[in-house]
């Protein structure tokens, strides 16, 4: 049977598909039916059509998997592109966190502007991925003499972009990277340190501080630290003249910023003590000494 089968495969194909639509269409398969149950009988064609149906679905599937034998279903492919796995770096790191979350570990940074001193507590338990941004970037001098791009009076002053524009800045990781929500922290007060974004886990380089209540960005913008000395500074900050696009007049920069404690560094340095075989430059938490 698969023998007359492909003789009349190679048939078909050497015909158009006009002379196919004319030859093997729908009239012809009617008058072959036709004969056929005049031959065999309605019972009988029946069933040899669908012995041929099933034996076409065998061929099928045999022609298939001779020519895919480690092809896998399309559920299981599906599944497995879906599928994250996490690689060394991102599972040392959530390692780092979880004992940063579990010790409540915090971090201090002083950030010298053109107008004075700003001073942060840095919530390393309830954003570490912010914080650590935050950090690593003070510690690379990437924020040194960018100023701040956007001030608006009543509702915060915003910076970290090199450009000055609003548009751009990179993250530690060069890339975006997800937006950390504690629900225990609110925008309720002035001196609320948090990540500008542009939507959700579109977090970089740039944040804001508030300079009093706004709750109304609670949800959106990762909270990770606090003003605890500087006050004046900030008043002052929101003092100064702006555009209609919200430019400070007169620039405010950052001259130069100081990180005073930082436990992930402390934790990378006693993992790195205690004789773990990688190379300073390959370790995950210490990488932005080496860009």
């Amino acid at each position: 049977m698969p023998d007359d089968r492909d003789f009349v495969q190679k048939l078909k194909k050497k015909a158009s598909k006009k002379e196919k639509a004319e030859k093997y269409g729908q009239p012809y398969k009617q008058k072959w039916l036709q004969a056929n149950e005049r031959f065999l009988g309605s019972d009988r064609l029946d069933a040899a059509l669908k012995e041929q149906d099933s034996w076409e679905k065998d061929f099928s599937a045999k022609r298939k998997l001779e020519a895919e034998p480690f092809a896998e279903s399309s559920q299981k492919k599906k599944s497995k592109a879906v599928e994250h796995v996490a690689t060394v770096e991102e599972a040392r790191r959530n390692r780092l966190y979880a004992q940063v979350i579990a010790d409540g570990l915090k971090a201090y940074v002083s950030l010298k502007t053109s107008k004075g001193d700003l001073n942060f507590e840095i919530f390393c338990s309830k954003a570490p991925r912010a914080a650590e941004n935050f950090l690593g970037l003070c510690q690379k001098g990437y924020y040194n003499g960018v100023t701040f791009h956007r001030l608006v009076p009543g509702l915060m002053v915003q910076g970290g972009d090199p450009t000055g524009t609003g548009r751009g800045g990179e993250s530690l990781w060069s890339g975006p990277f997800p937006s950390e929500i504690a629900e225990d922290l609110s925008h309720n007060r002035a001196g609320v340190l948090s990540m500008a974004n542009a939507g959700k886990d579109l977090n970089k380089s740039q944040f804001f501080i508030t300079f009093g209540a706004c709750a109304q960005l609670d949800g959106k913008h990762p909270i990770f630290g606090q003003l605890v000395g500087g006050a004046k500074v900030l008043k002052d900050i929101e003092g100064v003249p702006t555009n209609e696009l919200n430019q400070p007049k007169v620039p405010i920069t950052i001259l130069k910023a100081v990180v005073h404690a930082n436990p992930f560094q402390e934790l990378a340095d006693k993992v790195k003590g205690k004789g773990v075989d990688i190379a300073p430059e390959q370790n995950p938490y210490l990488q932005h000494h080496f860009k």
